[in-house]
């Protein structure tokens, strides 16, 4: 991680390469989540027991997204109040 920081401090005036940055990072984010769902949907036992999750795990999920939802929506109103 430092070293990351590091080629960061060093490349942040360089926007062509913070653009592939960005694009390779979310490539890996879309690559982890799948090969995540990849691996609970080839675990039986995962399967099995996934009706026992059930609606707790659908509320939790919704309230999880819904509270970032809102989070984000208050920083981006606070932060653009004061950038004015």
């Amino acid at each position: 991680m430092a070293i990351g920081i590091a080629a960061g401090l060093l490349l942040r005036h360089r926007k062509h390469v913070l653009k592939v940055v960005d694009k390779a990072m979310l490539l890996a984010v879309f690559v982890l989540l799948f090969l995540m769902g990849v691996s609970i949907g080839s675990d039986a036992q995962i399967m099995s027991n996934l009706h026992n999750v059930g609606l707790a795990a659908v509320i939790i999920t919704v309230a999880a997204i819904a509270g970032s939802v809102l989070l984000a929506w208050i920083v981006f109103r606070v932060w653009t109040k004061l950038n004015k």
